[in-house]
C-alpha cells in the first residue's frame, strides 16, 4: 500500500497559505464592510493555516514566515482601502453572504475544536519525554478527531490517546526533501527511544521489515513494538527499526534506559514513534479451551487477540505536558 501523503499536504500548505494573502490583497471589494466581512473569514483560515497546516513536510519556519507575511499584506490592504472612497451595496449578494458564513463558520468550528484537544477526563498518566535530545514535534495526538485523526477515527478505545512523534532537523522539517525515498534522510530514523517508565517488558516484537517512505504494512501494522508494564498501567511504543531493540521481555527497565532505535516497521508511511499509554486490561490471558463454546470466551475487537494488547487508550502527559498536533517539543 503505497501514499505519497507529504507529496499531497506539504505543498498543499504552501499553495492554501498564498492563496489566502492574494486573495486578500487583490480582491476588489465593494466597499469596506465587505473588506472587513471577508478579513474576518481570512483571519480564521490563516488561523487554520497556522496551526494545522503539515508545515513539517516543508519547514516549520515557514508558518512564522507566513504569519508575518500576512500581517504585511493586511496592513498593505488598509493602505490601498483608504485610498479609496466607500461604496455602497451592502456586503454583497445574498448568495455570497450565506456561502461566506458557512466556510467561515465551518473553518471557525475545526480550529476551535482543534484546540479543545487539550482537554480530556480523568487523570492523565505521568510519562517522561521517550528521546533524549533534540527538537520534535507531534504529527498527530490529542483528545479528539481533528488533532488526531487516523487514531481516534480508527478506534478510541484503542487508539484514542495515541500519538505520533517525528523529529525535526535545524532547518524545521522532518526530512532532507519533501518526501525522500532514503529512510536514513528523515531526522528521527535511528534515533535512540528511551523508556517514559520504569517496568517490565511484557512483550517485544522484532521481525518486521522496515517500509520504503510512503508505504504501509497492513498485516503487521504495529512493527516492531514493545510493551512496558508499568505501575497500574501499560505502555506501548512502536515502529522500532528491525534487529534494533535492545531489550527483551522479562527484562525491568528504568525511566530513561534505551529500548532501541526509531524506525518504519508496520503501518507507518515514514519513520515517527507510536506511543500510546492502556489502562483497564486484563491482568492474565483468557482460558483458550477449545471444548467451551464461542460465548464462553470473552469477545474482543482488537487485531491481536493477547491479553497483553488488551486494555483501555488513556491520557498521558510527557515530562507533564499534554500534547497535540503540531506541538514542538525541544529537549
Amino acid at each position: 500500500m503505497h501514499l505519497p501523503v507529504a507529496l499531497i499536504f506539504g505543498p498543499l500548505t504552501a499553495i492554501v497559505a498564498l492563496a489566502i494573502l492574494i486573495r486578500l490583497y487583490f480582491k476588489k471589494y465593494i466597499n469596506n464592510q465587505q473588506f472587513v466581512f471577508h478579513f474576518f473569514g481570512s483571519l480564521i483560515c490563516t488561523v487554520f493555516v497556522f496551526f494545522m497546516g503539515q508545515w513539517a513536510f516543508i519547514s516549520f519556519y515557514f508558518r512564522w514566515i507566513f504569519a508575518l507575511l500576512y500581517i504585511t499584506v493586511f496592513i498593505l490592504t488598509i493602505i490601498k482601502r483608504s485610498k479609496n472612497k466607500g461604496g455602497k451595496g451592502g456586503l454583497g449578494s445574498p448568495f455570497y453572504i450565506v456561502g461566506r458564513l458557512v466556510f467561515t463558520f465551518l473553518i471557525g468550528f475545526i480550529v476551535f475544536t482543534y484546540f479543545c484537544a487539550r482537554n480530556y477526563d480523568g487523570q492523565a498518566i505521568k510519562l517522561k519525554f521517550p528521546f533524549r535530545t533534540g527538537k520534535y514535534y507531534v504529527m498527530q495526538g490529542g483528545a479528539n478527531r481533528v488533532s488526531n485523526p487516523a487514531h481516534r477515527n480508527y478506534s478510541i478505545s484503542k487508539y484514542g490517546f495515541a500519538m505520533d512523534i517525528s523529529k525535526l532537523y535545524g532547518t524545521g522539517n522532518r526530512a532532507k526533501g519533501i518526501m525522500p525515498e532514503k529512510l536514513t534522510d528523515y531526522a528521527i530514523y535511528g534515533d535512540s527511544v528511551i523508556s517514559p517508565c520504569s517496568g517490565k517488558i511484557m512483550l517485544v516484537c522484532d521481525t518486521v521489515h522496515n517500509n520504503p517512505p510512503g508505504s504501509f504494512n497492513i498485516k503487521n501494522v504495529h512493527g516492531n513494538h514493545i510493551i512496558i508494564q508499568c505501575k497500574g498501567y501499560r505502555v506501548f511504543l512502536a515502529h522500532f527499526i528491525k534487529g534494533h531493540i535492545f531489550v527483551k521481555e522479562g527484562d525491568f527497565v528504568k525511566t530513561g534506559d534505551v529500548l532501541g532505535l526509531a524506525g518504519n516497521s508496520g503501518f507507518s508511511a515514514e519513520p515517527h514513534l507510536h506511543l500510546n499509554v492502556f489502562t483497564d486490561y486484563d491482568t492474565e490471558q483468557y482460558d483458550e479451551d477449545v471444548n467451551k463454546s464461542e460465548s464462553h470466551k470473552r469477545k474482543r475487537d482488537f487485531i491481536y487477540d493477547d491479553f497483553r494488547y488488551s486494555g483501555i487508550s488513556t491520557p498521558f502527559t510527557l515530562d507533564g505536558n499534554f500534547y497535540i498536533m503540531n506541538d514542538i517539543i525541544e529537549k
